[in-house]
């Protein structure tokens, strides 16, 4: 005797693919056999970004640059240098060989949230609106664009200068070992010195993360050529 089961299920944060492979598992039960039947608008994988893409792109030894593009969630502009795979609703980008020196070229949707590591090289993002997670153990971090609140750029050597809107509201928390703090966007400080800048933008609201321990981090509306010394000084808090 089979048992049909038909009614809606959900799979949070797991690919069509391994839902499919679930349901073919249980398909092939015989105590008792048991069919499940599921549409198939439930196939379709969720990211945890709150439907826009969530996207990993983990590398070694070299430069990763990406781009905000329309059409598909993520692309290669070499595959041969880095592959695409989906791991419970994310898209993970990993270097398929070797780094030979040159940058690794991404294109993603607009909207995306980002976690992009690299051992050692730059990290260059334009064109991405969605939160971001940028870590490299040696290059510089920027990113044009209009960033949004939850952006966080680590860096153990190199600059980091991140474009952000002009009616930005955020904490901001920027550190430097060894290097200049430079902002063109007006900033609230609760503490400020030569290498540290605490304090609000706007209202305040999201995190802005910045830190390098050997290099510069300034802050830029987005559109402009050059940074300025933005209004706190050293030792003053407004």
């Amino acid at each position: 005797m089979n048992y049909i089961l038909d009614f809606p299920v959900t799979f949070p944060l797991r690919t069509g693919t391994e839902i499919e492979r679930s349901i073919m598992r249980l398909n092939s039960m015989h105590t008792p056999l048991l069919t499940v039947v599921m549409p198939a608008v439930l196939l379709f994988a969720k990211s945890d970004s709150g439907g826009m893409p969530a996207i990993e792109a983990h590398m070694m030894n070299a430069a990763v640059e990406i781009v905000g593009a329309d059409g598909e969630p993520v692309s290669v502009d070499d595959p041969s240098r880095a592959t695409v795979r989906r791991v419970e609703g994310r898209f993970v980008v990993e270097a398929a060989r070797p780094a030979d020196g040159g940058a690794i070229r991404l294109h993603v949707a607009r909207q995306a949230s980002l976690v992009v590591t690299t051992s050692n090289g730059a990290i260059r993002i334009s064109g991405v609106s969605g939160a971001m997670r940028l870590t490299t153990s040696n290059g510089e971090i920027v990113v044009k664009g209009e960033v949004v609140p939850e952006t966080h750029a680590h860096t153990s050597n190199g600059r980091i200068d991140i474009s952000v809107p002009r009616n930005l509201n955020a904490m901001v928390s920027a550190h430097t070992s060894n290097g200049r703090i430079r902002s063109t966007v007006e900033v609230a400080a609760s503490r400020a010195g030569a290498n540290f800048l605490e304090g609000k933008i706007g209202s305040g609201g999201g995190t802005l993360d910045l830190q390098t321990s050997n290099g510069s981090i300034c802050i830029r509306t987005a559109g402009d050529r050059e940074a300025v010394d933005s209004t706190f000084r050293p030792g003053e808090v407004k």
